[in-house]
C-alpha cells in the first residue's frame, strides 16, 4: 500500500457520504491527448483548474481563448465551450454545490459592482502558490479514489477563502463577471440575511424586502431549491463544520441555531449525520 492509498477503501464506498458515478460527478478529471477536443456544458457551477497542458477554449460570440497550465476558470450554468488540446493536457473539474457559498467578501454589492466595467468572457486566474497546492492536493486525494461528499465541500469553501484572499478585487470581479448577472444582487441579499436557526421562508423573505410568493420563485430560479430544502442543507453543513472545528461546544450551538433543547439537537444529528454529536465530534 502507497502513502497515497485509501487505507479503509471499502468502508469509504460505503459511506453515506460517497459520491457514486450515478449522480453529477462533484470532481472530475479529464485527460486530453494533443489534438482532442472535448464538449464542457455549464449544469452549475462549475470551476476548471487547467493542471497541465495547453487548450484552446471557444465560445459562441467570444473566439479562441489560449490557456495554459496553472490556470482556473470560471463556467457558469448554461454556458457550453469546447476545448482543444494545443499540448496534451490535464484539466480537473469541480462542480460547485449548492451548499457552498463564497466568502462574505465576494458576496457585496460594492464587490459585485466591481465586475460592471468588464465584459463576460471566462477570464482564468493564475495559480499563485496557495493555489497551486491546494489543486495538487486535490488532484491527488480524488485520484486516490477519496469521493467524500463532506470533504469536498470543505475543499470548495476552502477555494472560495483562497481566492478571496490571495487575489486582487480586480481580478476576482474579471473571473467572477460570467455568474454575475441581473441575479446576483438577490443571491447576496439571501446570503447575508441568512441567519443560523432560521427556519422561517417567511422571516427571510421579510429581511430581503419581497413578498413570500414572488421570493420563493425567484430563490427557486437562483439557487434551483426550494428555500427550506436549501436551508436545511445549508444549517447541516454548518453544523457538522462546528462539530468538527470544535470551537463551540453543543450548548452553544444549540442556542445559536434554535434548538428547542439538546434532545432536540441530537435528534437533528442522528436523523442527518447518523450519529449524536459527542460521536461526529470525535470522527
Amino acid at each position: 500500500m502507497s502513502c497515497h492509498d485509501i487505507y479503509n477503501l471499502n468502508k469509504h464506498l460505503s459511506c453515506s457520504s460517497f459520491t457514486d458515478n450515478n449522480r453529477m460527478p462533484l470532481i472530475e478529471t479529464i485527460e486530453l491527448a494533443e489534438g482532442r477536443v472535448k464538449q464542457l456544458k455549464g449544469e452549475k457551477f462549475e470551476v476548471v483548474f487547467v493542471l497541465s497542458g495547453t487548450i484552446d477554449l471557444y465560445r459562441e460570440g467570444y473566439g479562441i481563448k489560449t490557456i495554459t497550465k496553472s490556470r482556473l476558470f470560471l463556467l457558469p450554468p448554461g454556458v457550453t465551450v469546447s476545448l482543444s488540446a494545443v499540448k496534451d493536457a490535464t484539466l480537473m473539474v469541480c462542480t460547485l454545490t449548492e451548499a457552498v457559498g463564497t466568502c462574505r467578501r465576494m458576496d457585496s454589492d460594492e464587490y459585485t459592482r466591481s465586475s460592471d466595467s468588464h465584459d463576460d468572457d471566462l477570464y482564468p486566474l493564475a495559480f499563485k502558490k496557495p493555489v497551486a497546492q491546494y489543486a495538487g492536493n486535490l488532484a491527488a486525494c480524488v485520484k486516490s479514489g477519496l469521493r467524500c461528499e463532506r470533504y469536498l465541500i470543505c475543499k470548495y469553501t476552502e477555494l472560495m477563502i483562497l481566492l478571496s484572499n490571495y487575489y486582487p478585487d480586480d481580478e476576482l470581479a474579471r473571473f467572477l463577471r460570467p455568474s454575475l448577472g441581473a441575479d446576483i444582487p438577490f443571491r447576496a441579499r439571501v446570503l447575508r440575511s441568512l441567519r443560523p436557526g432560521m427556519n422561517s421562508v417567511r422571516e427571510l423573505a421579510d429581511r430581503c424586502h419581497m413578498s413570500e410568493v414572488g421570493f420563493r420563485r425567484r430563490f427557486k430560479k437562483e439557487f434551483g431549491l426550494a428555500p427550506k430544502e436549501y436551508i436545511l442543507k445549508r444549517t447541516k453543513v454548518m453544523i457538522l463544520n462546528e462539530l468538527k472545528s470544535g470551537r463551540k461546544s453543543n450548548k452553544d450551538i444549540v442556542a445559536e441555531y434554535g434548538f428547542n433543547s439538546p434532545s432536540t439537537f441530537t435528534y437533528f444529528c442522528v436523523k442527518y449525520f447518523g450519529d449524536t454529536p459527542t460521536a461526529l465530534r470525535k470522527k
